[in-house]
């Protein structure tokens, strides 16, 4: 488990994040494993888009306030977000 202030710079890389972005993408990967989440990240990575996983709780606090809450629905079970 990350510490409270890992978890605080989490919290504070995605709120900058968010309101940022012009684009933010999520994604439910359902049943992957290692092998496919490694071909995602080099594909991704080949294509210089940005792949991050944020704990569904600290993503949902960081947008609760903010432009993109309406999002808040989408963040249940594993996410990930592109940059």
């Amino acid at each position: 488990m990350k510490s409270r202030a890992e978890r605080h710079a989490i919290l504070l890389m995605a709120k900058q994040l968010f309101e940022e972005k012009p684009l933010i993408a999520v994604a439910a990967m359902t049943r992957g494993d290692v092998s496919t989440m490694t071909a995602t990240r080099s594909a991704f990575q080949k294509n210089s888009i940005a792949l991050k996983m944020i704990p569904n709780t600290l993503v949902k606090k960081a947008i609760e306030d903010s432009k993109r809450s309406f999002l808040r629905g989408l963040f249940v079970g594993q996410t990930v977000r592109t940059l």
